[in-house]
């Protein structure tokens, strides 16, 4: 029997290693295996550009009568020089072409910050050192949120330096030419509040942090079809960027692009993602209403990079008209106040939830459709509509819920007393000073979890001093109270000052105010009320017992390769409160069990 008793130990010994392997990753090997590159992806479909287009609107839709022209979706509109500004949920991005100058440098990096973040960075530019400059800003800017937040998951980012219209000397004629960048998430997640029964909209970033996302016990997978990116950022190369370590002062003309770029990495978290109240119908009218969506509802959300047939939108494709859209995490906390017209001494109205206002404009829509004003699309169109991939299962479906043509919509809402004063008021608010505020105790089941982790509750003002309505800058950022002296959140402005980030840091009144990282404590309020923790939590904020993904939401796709569902990896960053923490539980009591064994066998 003795001479059989290695053999039997090293037999069970290899049997239990191969079990634990089979169940534990290390994150270093899922790391160097993860999906590929977004410009290998891109290459893979072709190089091509995703622009505007102009609404082709059905032929057998009603006459719009005073309605004006509709306006196409310009969700691509770039930044304006001088500042730095989103519309939150834009169109797919713009896919860039490798550029024709061989005098044209191009750079590509994977840069890992803190664990906080992943960044495929991808850099075009004939500036020699430029993309190694932009490397080290992009390192500082992440460094400088996750001073702020602790990541539960790693937030998985593609950020391109870009050649407006492919040339390092854009002509007049280029739409890019004074454009800076932009950031915005790359995919939304409904989630039921428990308290008032309302599904909101949850970045991808933001999902990931929360304790919210289903576990498939068996496998400890996330039961979750995350995007390849949580979210997308592009700037403009061209441009003339101020980078630490520069001489000072910062010329007028430039701008600290680490400053830019912290600015738009907190707009792709979540910050700003109004969805209730950034969309104008028409040119140069003085209405505002949701965004709508231009996918079937019933199917899982598109990630916005998803390709649909004929080039279609998935949100705001003037085509197609599925509901209204739902409201972001970030309309939880949207308040209005209703001010009297100067000179009147009533007191003013409010605050009340932005949703409370744009719920009758839903309202209106259902019993207009109810009555039939609102006639579906052809069945060719509805078919054509409902087509789209299943993020869960990644195949072609074909759902079957009712589809119209927005101008049909706009038009009879138009009608509609009640709704147009609803969409009169929306603009009011949105081009009022002081309408609108963040209010992080609007949501009061989490006002004590707020309190004990020291978060200032205090409402702050929104953005909605600009007149017209600014798409893309108003109500997305906050107040600038005082345009000489910078307060504590002056990093969410609608416009950033020509000063480096270190110079505005130095002025912040109060002074007490001021945080090393330029994140000020309004910001982090919005952002900790919104799900994420804070850096000085010992643990990470849980929202379990008051939200829930809806059930229609969770599934994903067998994974692949390197998928960051795999447990503890959860895209890059090891959750030892996770899966991995079952699994080595599970190989501690197997090792336990083949020990028995072969002691058993040796006797």
């Amino acid at each position: 029997m003795a001479p059989l008793r290695i053999p039997i130990v090293l037999l069970l010994a290899a049997i239990f290693f191969h079990a634990c392997a089979a169940h534990s990753i290390p994150s270093s090997y899922a790391q160097r295996h993860q999906s590929r590159s977004a410009w290998d992806h891109w290459q893979s479909r072709g190089h091509h550009r995703v622009g505007r287009r102009s609404p082709q609107l059905e032929s057998n839709t009603a006459s719009n009568g005073d309605l004006g022209p509709i306006v196409p979706p310009t969700f691509n509109d770039p930044i304006a020089l001088g500042s730095v500004r989103i519309n939150p949920i834009p169109a797919p991005p713009q896919i860039d072409a490798p550029p024709s100058d061989p005098s044209i440098r191009r750079y590509s990096a994977a840069l890992s910050v803190a664990e906080s973040f992943s960044v495929d960075f991808k850099c075009d530019s004939p500036r020699p050192g430029f993309c190694k400059q932009v490397e080290r800003a992009v390192q500082r800017a992440c460094g400088r949120i996750a001073s702020e937040i602790k990541f539960r998951r790693t937030v998985r980012v593609v950020l391109t330096m870009f050649l407006p219209c492919g040339s390092s000397n854009p002509g007049p004629s280029c739409s890019e030419r004074n454009s800076v960048g932009l950031a915005r998430p790359m995919a939304y997640y409904p989630v039921r509040h428990k308290d008032d029964g309302v599904v909101y909209m949850y970045p991808a970033a933001l999902l990931k942090q929360t304790d919210l996302v289903p576990v498939d016990e068996k496998t400890g997978l996330d039961k979750i079809a995350w995007p390849e990116y949580d979210a997308l950022a592009r700037f403009s190369s061209t441009q003339e960027y101020w980078f630490h370590g520069d001489p000072l002062p910062m010329p007028l003309t430039a701008r600290d692009l680490e400053f830019v770029i912290t600015h738009e990495l907190l707009h792709s978290l979540g910050f700003g993602t109004d969805t209730l109240m950034s969309f104008n119908p028409t040119q140069n009218s003085t209405i505002l209403m949701p965004f709508f969506y231009s996918t079937p509802p019933s199917v899982m959300p598109q990630p916005f990079e998803a390709t649909l047939e004929r080039d279609r939108s998935v949100i705001n494709d003037p085509n197609f008209f599925f509901q209204f859209a739902r409201p972001s995490i970030w309309n939880r906390f949207t308040t209005a106040t209703i001010l009297p017209p100067p000179n009147d001494p009533r007191p003013p109205i409010g605050p009340i939830p932005i949703s409370n206002i744009t719920s009758v404009i839903n309202r209106v829509f259902r019993l207009l459709v109810e009555a039939g004003d609102i006639p579906p699309l052809n069945p060719r169109l509805t078919t054509e509509a409902n087509r789209v991939v299943d993020p869960k299962t990644n195949t072609t479906i074909t759902a079957s819920d009712p589809v119209y043509s927005f101008r049909t919509v706009a038009t009879a809402l138009f009608s509609e007393r009640n709704a147009l004063n609803a969409m009169a008021l929306l603009y009011e608010l949105g081009t009022s000073a002081g309408s609108i505020h963040f209010d992080p105790s609007a949501w009061p089941a989490i006002s004590s979890q707020l309190t004990s982790l020291g978060v200032n509750t205090t409402r702050v003002a929104l953005e909605t001093s600009l007149f017209p309505f600014n798409d893309g800058s108003s109500i997305s950022h906050l107040d600038d109270p005082d345009s000489v002296t910078p307060g504590p959140d002056f990093l969410m402005l609608w416009i950033s000052r020509p000063l480096a980030m270190e110079q505005l840091q130095a002025r912040v009144q109060p002074p007490s105010l001021a945080r090393p990282s330029g994140i000020g404590p309004g910001i982090v309020a919005a952002l900790v009320a919104m799900g994420y923790t804070p850096a000085s939590a010992k643990e990470y904020v849980s929202r379990k017992e008051w939200a829930e993904v809806v059930p229609e939401a969770i599934g994903a796709p067998p994974p692949k390769a390197g998928d960051a569902r795999k447990p503890g990896v959860n895209g890059g960053k090891t959750d030892a409160s996770g899966a991995e923490r079952r699994y080595a539980w599970q190989c501690t009591c197997l090792f336990a069990v083949l020990t028995v064994l072969a002691l058993l066998v040796g006797v």
